[in-house]
């Protein structure tokens, strides 16, 4: 029961969920949510959300038990060891993030701009499943919204790490799918207004995200988009010389040790914000008009990683994910 909640509030939440049920692409990787129904009573009591389970089918039952027991218990310590090492490493240290400047505290560099650093918290999800997933969302995204920015600046949110011998492509589907989710919860109550994702995975690949070759909240640019957006910062040289494997490796920029969510606040990336990374139109190729944004950090990025070569980006990775098994 939710008294002090608005019923139209409520309303567009179990909406969402009804329409949630009815995307089969989704729900196929979400075996967990599939018996739940949920309802809204608003007369005489409440408003208040009714949530009714059904028992599981015994399919229903074996997909999420899969994912249940082969993941791992969860360790504090080398979790958030792991996540701090690639935070220092990739999001700092490459300056994939420019105003990040170590794992602790963030961002620097923007106090002339009215932006205080504070501390960055890491927050473990202890279970796959996709209801404690959530629930652990939009606890930090209360968190994070009810705490002043020099207390806590940002939020990585790390989930179970992948099982060894785990079906690498179905670990990914499942992946892209929860993510999704999490921006779609986002998005209900325009929370895209005040805080920013950034989805990370072990094996995230953007050809594999939902949909390929349109953007996707919290994901990386399509990379069909990568050799317009060099050319559209003056890197035509580049854009032309680049292979597409060496595109490709820009996505070592969100290959964490753990899957994980970065939440950040918007009014941080608006303080950062520069004219080469101000939102334009981009012509994708064959007259096709997108809207774009960030092109100078993800052009400087794509660069990066390409000078770096897999070789080096791999083993920072595979050392990184050694010890979460600690």
């Amino acid at each position: 029961i939710h008294r002090n909640i608005p019923v139209d509030a409520l309303r567009v939440f179990v909406d969402d969920f009804i329409i949630l049920k009815t995307q089969q692409r989704l729900m196929d990787q979400l075996p967990e949510l599939s018996r739940f129904s949920i309802s809204l009573v608003g007369k005489g009591v409440g408003p208040a959300i009714l949530i009714e389970a059904a028992e599981w089918t015994p399919e229903q039952k074996q997909k999420y038990d899969n994912i249940r027991n082969a993941s791992p218990l969860p360790n504090e310590l080398t979790w958030q060891a792991a996540m701090k090492s690639f935070v220092a490493r990739m999001i700092a240290g490459k300056e994939v993030c420019p105003f990040t400047s170590n794992n602790s505290m963030a961002p620097s560099g923007l106090e002339n701009r009215g932006i205080l650093s504070g501390p960055i918290g890491y927050r473990l999800v202890g279970t796959p499943n996709a209801c404690d997933i959530m629930s652990a969302f939009w606890n930090c995204m209360c968190e994070l919204l009810a705490v002043p920015e020099d207390q806590l600046s940002a939020t990585i949110m790390c989930l179970p790490p992948i099982p060894e011998g785990a079906d690498t492509k179905a670990a990914h589907d499942r992946f892209s799918v929860v993510a999704e989710l999490i921006s779609r919860n986002l998005f209900l109550y325009r929370g895209e207004d005040v805080l920013d994702l950034w989805h990370m995975h072990p094996l995230y690949d953007r050809d594999l995200v939902f949909p390929v070759d349109k953007p996707q909240h919290g994901h990386l640019p399509p990379t069909s988009w990568l050799r317009a957006m060099l050319r559209t910062v003056g890197r035509t040289e580049e854009a032309n010389a680049l292979t597409d494997e060496q595109l490709k490796l820009q996505n070592y920029q969100r290959r964490s040790p753990l899957p994980a969510v970065v939440i950040k606040r918007v009014s941080q990336l608006d303080a950062a914000s520069t004219p080469e990374n101000a939102m334009i139109q981009l012509d994708v190729g064959e007259g096709r008009l997108e809207i774009a944004s960030g092109l100078g950090v993800y052009s400087r990025n794509v660069l990066g990683m390409a000078m770096e070569g897999e070789s080096s980006l791999k083993a920072a990775l595979a050392a990184e994910i050694e010890i979460t098994k600690q």
